[in-house]
């Protein structure tokens, strides 16, 4: 079991990836329109401001990495692979059985090289890449990080966030996570006046940047209506303090209570993601969603969000069970005989 000091952050991880589906359900419902807004404002104005409050799910990931530290090893790049392979296999196996056609060109989605599961292969990079982003966190001096930081954000929020250049990708990118990793690694080891308030106030700026945010799309919409989107982008600079502080007041926090529960949830949080937003099954998902929502309601919707996250989490125990089968076989394998 993980120490108890990482309770908070494991709850985090809870937290970050229910952001997701809510995120995720959000889109599926459908893009709130001017029309929507004129119609229904205040209905509008509360899925909207839901749609970026969860803006930051895929930032606090990063950002919890860099926190921490990654550190590369075949044995966790082999988990990562075997964990995606287990859920694509699962949800493929589903994607079958309910009557669909399997084509070879689906194969290579099993693995989650089709492009719909993104954050797979950025943060494989990420890993990949996590030893040279650790030298350089530990030999950088403050001022050389600093102004590595500044130049860095400053070229994303110019080109990748103003403008849209590709490089970037909104926030998809490996180059964008690099940054995000690069400014947790910064606040860990240089704390300062800004970075160690009191958590109250952490969460309080989290939730003005996102109710500025939502108040400025909403004020801008009929005339902006190609930068809205842009508004809750990863790479936005608002959604990005939001995920910060959002994170910095749960390494504030002190949870003394429920930590079985905690860690049995959050190490199979990234299997939420694995199962529902791969190519098999993401359609059946999103259309899940808004029968649920036009039927049954919000409070209903929630309730199957969180029934679908404890599902997932039981039965990729199966998962976890497999992988510490075969890492314990690997690592007492019998030396080989030099005899000849």
């Amino acid at each position: 079991m993980k120490k108890e000091r990482d309770i908070n952050i494991e709850l985090l991880r809870i937290m970050a990836m229910f952001l997701v589906l809510a995120y995720h359900s959000n889109i599926s419902i459908g893009q709130i329109s001017v029309a929507e807004l004129n119609k229904d404002f205040s209905g509008a104005t509360i899925r909207l401001l839901t749609n970026v409050l969860c803006s930051i799910c895929v930032n606090i990931f990063v950002i919890i990495s860099g926190w921490y530290g990654l550190n590369y090893s075949n044995k966790k790049l082999g988990g990562l692979f075997f964990q995606v392979f287990f859920w694509c296999g699962l949800s493929a196996f589903i994607y079958i059985l309910t009557g669909n056609d399997f084509t070879y060109k689906k194969i290579v989605s099993i693995f989650g090289l089709d492009g719909q599961l993104w954050f797979v292969l950025s943060y494989t990079i990420l890993l990949a890449i996590s030893p040279i982003l650790n030298y350089y966190a530990s030999t950088a001096t403050k001022e050389e990080f600093r102004k590595t930081l500044i130049i860095f954000f400053a070229l994303q929020t110019l080109f990748g966030w103003g403008m849209k250049i590709g490089y970037f990708a909104d926030g998809y990118s490996p180059l964008s996570f690099i940054g995000l990793y690069l400014l947790a690694k910064y606040i860990h080891k240089f704390p300062n006046k800004y970075t160690t308030l009191h958590p109250i106030n952490d969460i309080t700026i989290y939730l003005i940047t996102s109710i500025i945010t939502t108040a400025t799309i909403i004020l801008i919409a009929t005339t902006l209506g190609e930068f809205v989107e842009r508004l809750s982008m990863y790479i936005s600079p608002l959604i990005i303090i939001s995920a910060l502080y959002f994170v910095l007041f749960f390494t504030k926090i002190n949870i003394t209570k429920g930590g079985k529960t905690i860690f049995y949830l959050s190490e199979s949080a990234f299997a939420v993601y694995l199962f529902h937003d791969n190519i098999f099954l993401a359609g059946y998902f999103r259309q899940t969603v808004r029968y649920i929502y036009e039927n049954y309601g919000s409070i209903s919707l929630i309730a199957a969000l969180i029934l679908l996250f404890l599902l997932i989490a039981t039965i990729d125990k199966t998962r976890i069970f497999l992988w510490e089968t075969i890492t314990n076989k690997t690592n007492h394998q019998p030396l080989p005989d030099n005899k000849t």
